[in-house]
């Protein structure tokens, strides 16, 4: 598989954003180390984090990371961290096949205001 397999445009993330949650919204690419993450800008909103993952990841790890955060959202009352997004379907991983027919999993976050991770130095 080429790396021309694996990237996610911008018009992509945008469109997959639409198709899977029904929201509009303007993306810009984040870094990521195993995801492709996009900034999503809406209007009178703080906005979201669209996580789209490489082909054929580990479904237990991401509803693993999933988990954790909803467990959070429920009971770290202190806590700030990011919100789970469920999809038109209500799955909090939703599944697509991207242009070259790969498997991918997607999910959404509500995004938490601050410095990006590999802004930070040191890291």
């Amino acid at each position: 598989m080429t790396y021309d397999n694996l990237k996610i445009t911008i018009q992509q993330a945008e469109d997959i954003l639409f198709n899977l949650f029904q929201i509009k919204g303007k993306a810009s690419a984040l870094p990521g180390e195993v995801d492709f993450n996009f900034r999503i800008k809406v209007e009178n909103s703080e906005g979201y984090i669209l996580k789209i993952s490489r082909p054929d990841e580990d479904e237990g790890y991401l509803d693993f990371q999933q988990k954790l955060l909803q467990y959070v959202a429920e009971n770290g009352e202190d806590l700030i961290a990011p919100k789970v997004v469920s999809d038109k379907a209500e799955k909090a991983i939703a599944t697509i096949k991207d242009d070259f027919g790969n498997t991918r999993k997607v999910r959404l976050l509500t995004w938490i205001s601050g410095r990006v991770w590999n802004s930070v130095n040191p890291l």
